[in-house]
Parts: C-alpha cells; structure tokens; sequence
C-alpha cells in the first residue's frame, strides 16, 4: 500500500560532474589565468579526461571573434580525469580566449557518454 502512495518528484536534470578548479601557469607557477603561448598550462578539475569519437571531442581555444583553433593530440602531454596538461601553440595571437574542454569521458562504468559535455573557462594569452 505505501508503495502504491508513494510519489515521485523530479527536480531537474544533475549537474555535470565536469568542472575546472584550477589552471596553473607552468612557467611563473601563478593561477592569474594567463597561459604563455609556446609554454604549458596544468588545469586540475573533475571529469577532465579528453575522450570519445564524436567531432567536438577535443580541447579548443576560442578567440574574440569565435575563431576556433583545436589542439592537437601531441599537444595534450597529461590527459587525466582530475588533471590535463596542455601546450599552447606558439603561434596563436596574444590576448583574451575562451578554454573549452569537450569530451564522452564518465567516470561510471568505462563506457562513453552518448552525448558530449564541455566546459569553459576564459583565459589570456600572453
């Protein structure tokens, strides 16, 4: 009988699991969320790991204008679930980005995510 009167409430849908917590400067050790072209950044966080076969899987830098320049594979050194380690290009003009970090990874289970999951973070090229 208390099953039959039990009611179900859906709040929303769970928020991704996927965040950044830090993105350090490899070169000057400082979190000022600026990232040396031609040097490395290390951005720790949850659910990081770049994964999967769908065509937004990757790491991106977006510029003022919405150009996109997607890192190469040889340009992510570490690719960990709490921590990535990435190489800016050198040739990319100076000044204010977008970060974003599209991947399938869940930690549940080895499978991939159906649907991809970003996150995004600014950043300054200097």
């Amino acid at each position: 009988e208390s099953i039959a009167q039990t009611k179900v409430v859906i709040l929303g849908q769970k928020a991704s699991a996927m965040q950044i917590d830090h993105i350090i400067n490899l070169k000057t050790k400082a979190e000022d969320g600026n990232a040396p072209r031609g040097g490395g950044i290390r951005i720790e966080g949850r659910e990081l790991k770049v994964v999967g076969d769908a065509e937004e899987v990757g790491v991106f830098l977006v510029n003022a204008l919405d150009v996109e320049e997607q890192l190469l594979d040889e340009q992510i050194l570490t690719n960990k679930p709490s921590e990535l380690v990435l190489l800016i290009p050198n040739d990319l003009t100076e000044g204010a980005y977008t970060l974003r970090i599209t991947t399938q990874y869940t930690s549940s289970g080895g499978r991939l995510l159906k649907t991809p999951r970003s996150v995004e973070v600014p950043i300054t090229l200097v």
